[in-house]
């Protein structure tokens, strides 16, 4: 969390990413701990904003965990989806257009649960 609030200053953004926190930021993401992954991920997300570090986060291993972390997130929300109640706030959330896209990128590999 430290970190990413570091991150809120674009100065800042630079400087981390140049230290080396992308490999560490993977590492993590790869670990069990779902605090864990829920900062890296926002905070690959801040870096991001740069286009030098699209590239490299895009070339690295961070796709696949954050795949998983997606369909983690997919599966929970079919879950949440089968209490009737649920579909109308999920739907307000945004979640339909998010799943259509999901169907429209076979790369992503997650077809079937974007379906479902």
């Amino acid at each position: 969390t430290a970190l990413l609030n570091l991150l809120i200053n674009d100065e800042n953004k630079c400087r981390i990413a140049e230290a080396g926190v992308v490999e560490p930021l993977i590492h993590i993401l790869k670990a069990e701990n779902s605090e864990g992954k829920e900062n890296s991920t926002a905070t690959l997300f801040s870096l991001l904003v740069m286009e030098a570090y699209k590239n490299k986060i895009g070339r690295s291993d961070a796709i696949r965990p954050l795949v998983e972390l997606l369909g983690d997130a997919a599966t929970a929300l079919f879950n949440i989806s089968i209490f009737h109640e649920n579909k109308a706030h999920i739907i307000q959330a945004g979640a339909v257009k998010f799943h259509v896209e999901l169907m429209m990128d076979p790369e992503a590999g997650m077809i079937d649960k974007a379906v479902c």
